[in-house]
């Protein structure tokens, strides 16, 4: 597993980074619908081999109220515990860029 950060960069964007072994690892990802900004700073990537972070991967998940939980296609995920809480929970599915 590895920590790091995912931000909302747009209405229907958003991004997470982790560093692995010093590497840097981007999920970049677009959504077809809007959601509210938000931030969670203590972003964890659950993963069982580095060759799960490559390409364009499908996801499904929950943004919201207290927390985030992304479920990747090929079996990555990504959790945490939003910065500021949302009015409510929001489920998110989309493709994301490794």
């Amino acid at each position: 597993s590895a920590t790091g950060y995912i931000i909302a960069t747009a209405p229907s964007k958003f991004e997470s980074m982790f560093i692995i072994d010093d590497l840097k690892y981007k999920f970049s990802c677009i959504l077809p619908s809007s959601i509210p900004p938000f931030e969670c700073k203590d972003a964890v990537l659950t993963f069982t081999h580095i060759k799960q972070l490559t390409s364009t991967r499908l996801f499904n998940g929950k943004i919201g109220s207290e927390t985030v939980n992304l479920d990747i296609q090929n079996g990555p995920n990504i959790q945490g515990t939003l910065d500021k809480p949302l009015e409510s929970g929001i489920s998110v599915s989309g493709s994301g860029v490794w």
